[in-house]
């Protein structure tokens, strides 16, 4: 569990349905709330790359295009412990539009429009834009058509173009031009909301490029009749959002709906879970935070399966507990039928949820990604399917940190975890235990100088051990360069 991403997201799980996420040029990424026109920004590293726009995938993965003063790049983005991101290719320059289709698709537009395929690696063109007009705005999907918002720059003016795209390759054309009176919409999304019982769509505005801070009106765009409204117009620090992602994108059936980790703390986005546990021969298939949302007739039964991964058939499994208010029927190892044999609640099926398992039987497992699927069913409509993904990593050997010595000033705090290493195990425990924070010595809150270990141990891994000494002096060690104690 990561505890400042459920800080972070602590007042979003009851906003779900009104909420997009947004990227800055400063690799920012934060949640607009549509509901009360608030937003929230997640901590960010000292950014190594900028990020141009983001897109989630049916898999609840989060990607983005990321530039750099010398290339354009396609990343996959992670928030735990801020903002960081795996390069996954080098693309085409002036890259700046980027949306994913429910097959797993990524568009991305630029000075043309192109294709990835996250699967198989392929990268392909799609289609010419039309004359000098780049797609720096953002892309969206609205009823399997794609829209994107592009730009042409002049001295002194720009002009705009909202257009679908041709999802044909075609060498002679790009679509349709919709309209040229929308403003220059650097960021596009869709929500639904509840309310309405219907998708809404959004874009950014920017209305100062230079300087900040930065103020950015969010607009709510209605297609049918080319007109725009302006919804709130916000102050923001830092640079103006560039891109726009709705997590509603792969979403169906608002009715009957199960997340498996509603707070997204596991690292897997919309209603997903993942599970990393190291060296594991039994994973959790959700995290704590189980949704549940059913109309009031009731869930009628669940079915969980293992979709994809199996590498050693018949020795990987899923397990249940008995549960006295459900029927468990194991249709075979690797798939579960829950039916409730009284009058059930919603939390009665997360709690059958949480106490589910997938287990490896055989001694020596095989590593590699498996996929679980779940469903709930009710009045004869299924839900939308979530993914529990379990990585296993039999072999996986922790690193503590290398050992080390420091010299303090009486009273100053430090971070010891920091010391250990770069690729120090991040979920250790310290002995004696620090008082106050899980890795910051700190004398005013009792911690002594002398030895300090730290144990990096999960699972059934073997524990590794780093040793930190920490002395404590009058004068200022040499190269110090703090003044006098």
């Amino acid at each position: 569990m990561k505890n400042f991403f459920l800080l972070f997201l602590f007042f979003l799980t009851h906003t779900v349905n009104t909420q997009v996420y947004y990227c800055g040029d400063d690799s920012r990424i934060g949640v607009f709330n549509v509901a009360d026109c608030s937003y929230t920004t997640l901590p960010t590293n000292n950014p190594t790359i900028f990020l141009a726009d983001i897109t989630f995938t049916p898999e609840g993965r989060l990607i983005g295009i990321g530039y750099t003063a010398d290339a354009d790049y396609l990343i996959e983005l992670f928030l735990d412990n801020g903002v960081h991101f795996d390069t996954l290719l080098e693309i085409p320059s002036l890259s700046g539009a980027l949306t994913c289709d429910q097959d797993g698709l990524l568009y991305i537009g630029g000075s043309q429009v192109y294709t990835y395929n996250l699967e198989t690696q392929f990268f392909d063109y799609l289609s010419p834009l039309p004359s000098s007009y780049p797609f720096a705005g953002d892309f969206v999907f609205v009823d399997d058509v794609l829209y994107g918002s592009a730009f042409r720059f002049h001295i002194e003016s720009t002009a705009n173009q909202f257009v679908n795209i041709d999802l044909v390759p075609n060498d002679t054309s790009f679509g349709d031009i919709i309209t040229t009176e929308y403003p220059q919409f650097g960021g596009l999304a869709k929500f639904y909301d509840p309310e309405q019982e219907q998708f809404r769509l959004i874009g950014t505005q920017v209305s100062n490029i230079v300087g900040t801070p930065q103020n950015v009106t969010f607009h709510e765009i209605f297609l049918e009749d080319t007109t725009h409204q302006a919804l709130c117009t916000l102050t923001m620090e830092g640079n103006p959002p560039r891109g726009l992602a709705g997590p509603d994108d792969f979403r169906t059936n608002f009715a009957l709906r199960l997340d498996l980790d509603e707070d997204d703390s596991s690292g897997r986005f919309i209603d997903h879970y993942i599970s990393d546990s190291l060296c594991a021969v039994s994973y959790r298939l959700s995290d704590d935070d189980v949704y549940i949302r059913a109309p009031g007739s009731g869930i009628d039964s669940m079915v969980v399966n293992i979709h994809s991964g199996i590498q050693q058939p018949g020795e990987e499994v899923l397990v249940s507990v008995s549960h006295p208010l459900f029927q468990i029927n194991m249709a075979s190892p690797t798939r579960l039928v829950a039916v409730p044999l009284a009058t059930v609640t919603n939390q009665d099926y997360a709690d059958l949820i949480r106490s589910l398992r997938f287990e490896l039987t055989d001694p020596d497992p095989l590593p590699g990604e498996r996929r679980i699927d779940f469903y709930l069913y009710a009045n004869g409509q299924a839900s939308d399917a979530a993914y529990a993904f379990i990585r296993v990593q039999p072999e996986v050997e922790l690193y503590a940190g290398e050992d080390y010595s420091l010299e303090l000033c009486p009273y100053r705090v430090a971070n010891l975890l920091q010391g250990l290493g770069p690729d120090a195990y991040q979920e250790g425990y310290w002995v004696p235990a620090l008082n106050i924070d899980n890795n910051f010595y700190e004398p005013s809150s009792g911690d002594q100088p002398g030895i300090y270990r730290y144990i990096a141990q999960e699972g059934s891994c073997g524990p590794d051990t780093a040793m930190v000494e920490v002395n404590t002096t009058s004068v200022p060690p040499l190269n110090y360069g703090g003044g006098d104690c």
